[in-house]
């Protein structure tokens, strides 16, 4: 009798504090060439909760204009850059440090494959079932990870920012993955080099 009441009370304490379900936050963003964003965050799940995504700046590359392909060009040479800094910063890194945790070092991984990656949005709190907006103004990386950049000084070259480039939200799960990726295809390059020495 006492092991039911105790059950009972558990199973209570657990739908009136903390929900015993699960959040599911989906993210909706758009984004302006002054970096203003609007990003509608949804909970479809059945309890209360909170996500954080970032916004990553692609350039397309079908540039036809003189202004685009000077663009590209230099973009190369950024993205080069940043693939040498990368590496550097990686093995000065080490293996001891969880480093797709810092924008910094997850920038630096981004640009060296020539992508742009923001500042973190966050949805804050979200009950269940229910919408969040927020609104705010992001930068991304250039070249220089300290730099910081709106969609229309990276996407230079045409009337609209939206025909040199493109822009994807990714969650932190998907940037891990992507640092982890670039970390191993690095060290695959530095692999195969020694080889051939």
């Amino acid at each position: 009798m006492l092991n039911k009441i105790a059950l009972i009370s558990i199973i209570g304490l657990c739908f009136n504090l903390v929900g015993c379900g699960k959040a599911k936050i989906t993210s909706d963003c758009t984004l302006a060439g002054s970096g203003d964003y609007k990003c509608h965050f949804q909970n479809k799940g059945t309890a209360e909760g909170s996500t954080c995504v970032n916004l990553v700046l692609v350039k397309n590359q079908n540039t036809n204009n003189l202004v685009g392909k000077l663009s590209e060009l230099g973009a190369e040479l950024g993205t080069a850059i940043s693939k040498a800094s990368f590496r550097l910063e990686m093995s000065s890194r080490g293996e001891k440090k969880e480093a797709y945790d810092d924008l910094k070092y997850a920038r630096l991984a981004f640009r060296s494959r020539g992508l742009h990656l923001s500042n973190e949005i966050c949805s804050g709190l979200v009950k269940a079932n229910d919408i969040r907006e927020i609104n705010g103004t992001v930068f991304f990386s250039e070249e220089d990870v300290d730099w910081e950049r709106r969609p229309v000084d990276i996407c230079k070259g045409a009337d609209s920012w939206t025909e040199i480039c493109s822009f994807k939200t990714v969650s932190p799960e998907e940037i891990k993955k992507f640092v982890q990726e670039t970390e191993s295809e690095i060290r695959n390059e530095e692999t195969n080099t020694d080889k051939k020495n």
